[in-house]
């Protein structure tokens, strides 16, 4: 437990998630940690430069046996900010206690990174080059936009080297696998009115009143797509479709009629749709309320969407990892049912060159980002358990054979 205490206390925090740059800003202090921690188990680890200055990756490549089935192994070591007010110590000293480590990043996702060093390294220890290629990386940025896994794959590609078979994302589902995460985008709108005096309001359109009818429209849209959801992949909701209007300002006085307003909001979906077919739909909806009011229609909104952008992603709950992934887990008294995961990872940069890639790993999803953010030490031992095992199984197996 020393380890994953030291890794949770090394401060690692993502630069796009803070205003003000400190010592505990930045994944390079970590990554050096998690070199030399691999290292000191006879794993080949190196640094590897992104895009992003001074935040590098660290990679684990052992070749093993090429007829066998090839697995890479991917956690993100970056954290968001700990600046919620009512932590109970400090977030970036870890505590082990009462059978949990707590602190900022325990769950989400160091305690899945380090299971799965744990587990690299018992299954080389065990099968040595019998088994199938292994590559497990620590990547930066995940809590952004992805840079550090996109960077990794630009390295792949530049060296010509083959992309993994299959693909296990480091994230706290609960021991479960995770085959769909949700896509979102953010968006901007500003409707124009005309000012008046409150008195005489009649003279006037409230800009207030018209940007109601967007959020109504797209909230009508929200309870629609519910339907098109896999209701076995997302038991426990109505709808894991979102529309969140996160801000909304217009007017200046109850005195006046409001002759501005803005709102700003995301939109989040989940398989079938995309980011391209959720856009669609959201853009129909603006025009469809534009073209039916006589004032909008002559002064057309200014819709915009902002800067985030993810797509959905989705393996198939019948590919072969899934299966391992769930028998495995079950072993340990876990469900090992196939999950949606309400949260968007690096798993959608791997899906979209089709690489079949599976979320797995200890702890709780809603402890991710939250205060007093902790990890259950029994089931990050049960973790380690697991994929020792999984990686055995999947690696191997020869390549088209069954685990």
């Amino acid at each position: 437990m020393n380890d994953l205490a030291e890794a949770v206390s090394l401060a690692s925090i993502n630069p796009a998630r803070v205003e003000r740059l400190d010592d505990q800003v930045g994944e390079a202090r970590f990554q050096h940690f998690f070199q030399k921690l691999c290292r000191a188990k006879g794993l080949p680890a190196t640094l590897q430069e992104s895009h992003l200055e001074a935040r590098p990756n660290v990679e684990v490549a052992l070749p093993g046996n090429l007829s066998c089935r090839s697995l890479l192994l991917n956690g993100h070591c970056d954290v968001v900010a700990a600046d919620e007010p009512n932590w109970n110590h400090a977030p970036f000293e870890a505590r082990v206690a009462d059978g949990y480590v707590r602190g900022r990043g325990a769950a989400d996702a160091k305690g899945s990174l380090l299971a799965m060093l744990q587990a690299v390294w018992i299954a080389r220890e065990l099968a040595g080059d019998a088994l199938g290629p292994i590559t497990l990386t620590s990547v930066v940025d995940e809590e952004a936009s992805g840079g550090g896994t996109e960077a990794w794959l630009r390295d792949q590609e530049r060296l010509g080297k083959p992309l993994p078979d299959a693909a296990i994302i480091g994230e706290p589902t609960e021991l479960q696998p995770s085959t769909a995460t949700r896509g979102a985008r953010s968006f901007q709108l500003a409707v124009r009115g005309l000012g008046a005096h409150a008195g005489e309001a009649y003279r006037g359109v409230n800009a207030v009143n018209l940007a109601m009818r967007f959020v109504e429209a797209l909230e009508a849209l929200h309870r629609d797509l519910a339907c098109r959801a896999d209701a076995h992949l997302w038991p426990e909701l109505d709808t894991p479709y979102v529309f969140n209007l996160g801000r909304i300002a217009g007017g200046s006085s109850f005195a006046s009629v409001a002759a501005a307003c803005e709102i700003e909001g995301v939109v989040g979906w989940v398989p079938p749709d995309t980011l391209a077919s959720m856009s669609a739909r959201v853009e129909r909806v603006v025009a469809e309320v534009t073209q039916a009011d006589p004032w909008l229609h002559k002064h057309p909104p200014e819709w915009r969407w902002s800067w985030l952008a993810f797509e959905a992603s989705q393996t198939p709950t019948g590919h072969p990892l899934v299966h391992l992934l769930g028998e495995e887990s079950r072993r340990y008294g876990y469900r090992g049912e196939p999950r949606g995961l309400l949260a968007g990872t690096d798993m959608r940069l791997l899906r979209s060159l089709d690489i079949p890639t599976v979320n797995f790993g200890p702890g709780d999803m809603s402890q991710g980002h939250a205060a007093n953010e902790q990890l259950e030490i029994s089931q990050y031992l049960d973790a380690i358990r697991i994929l020792a095992n999984v990686i055995l199984r999947w690696c191997l197996a020869k390549k088209g054979g069954a685990a």
